[in-house]
């Protein structure tokens, strides 16, 4: 009988989550969910020398931290600056202890439109042992994979592949619908002189990248579904972060997991 009852209880629960999502669209309320990719560093200057990248990682995470929204990041555990694997653990559990999620973005970002699928996919295996023993003591588990690049295969048959690979190990692909090059500006960014300047120049772009993906939904969908974010954790980023999140709050919008 509590079986049954409990069963019930649950199903009104989806019944009601449900319901509330699509009203949601219906109502056109707007929801972004922050993703940050090339974990622990992706910035024009590799920060190799450690505690530098701890700098980096405090700096990058506080105004997240502070503002309380959801994120997650992606780790690319080799290739990323010169971190031992103990350093890059403790740089993860910032992450971690900062309210944030890990996800998968191979080891060492090679790209699938130039590598063939086999050493592709061990090099996603390659990409697990820190993140996995940062998220496991917390009972989480590693769940979201990322392509580099968004490659996903240049033919039906690889991109299927693969998909059957990732589905296989666990993984759930984490698409992007805000879409953008932050990289290029980041690419600029650091040492320049007039990086305020850049500063302002970048919310401007980021503005008009959500506001034409917005339009587009609309158009395309008819509705308002929930945005995916993707940036990178560079320099840039790091300082524009409190601006970029109110960016977000003016233009309606509220912040969700993945």
């Amino acid at each position: 009988m509590w079986i049954e009852k409990q069963h019930r209880q649950e199903c009104l629960c989806y019944v009601a989550l449900v319901l509330f999502g699509g009203a949601a669209q219906a109502q056109g309320l707007k929801q972004v969910a922050i993703t940050i990719d090339d974990l622990p560093h992706a910035g024009s200057r590799v920060v190799s020398t450690f505690p530098e990248p701890q700098r980096f990682t405090k700096a990058f995470l506080e105004p997240l931290e502070r503002a309380r929204v959801p994120f997650i990041g992606f780790v690319n555990e080799r290739g990323r600056g010169n971190v031992t694997p103990a350093e890059l653990r403790s740089l993860l559990d910032m992450w971690l202890d900062s309210g944030g999620d890990l996800g998968n973005h191979t080891a060492t970002h090679p790209d699938l439109n130039r590598t063939p699928l086999e050493k592709y996919e061990r090099d996603i295996l390659a990409g697990e042992a820190v993140t996995r023993a940062a998220l496991e003591p917390r009972g989480r588990k590693l769940r979201y994979f990322r392509h580099p690049f968004l490659h996903a295969g240049q033919t039906i048959e690889t991109k299927r592949r693969l998909e059957q690979w990732l589905s296989a190990h666990g993984y759930t692909v984490a698409p992007v619908t805000l879409d953008n090059s932050d990289y290029i500006f980041a690419s600029v960014y650091v040492g320049r002189k007039r990086a305020d300047g850049i500063l302002t120049e970048y919310i401007a772009y980021m503005q008009s990248i959500v506001d034409f993906f917005d339009r587009r939904s609309i158009e395309v969908l008819g509705r308002r579904p929930p945005q995916i974010l993707l940036i990178h954790a560079s320099e840039l980023n790091r300082d524009s972060m409190p601006t970029l999140l109110d960016m977000f709050r003016k233009s309606g919008y509220t912040f969700v997991s993945l």
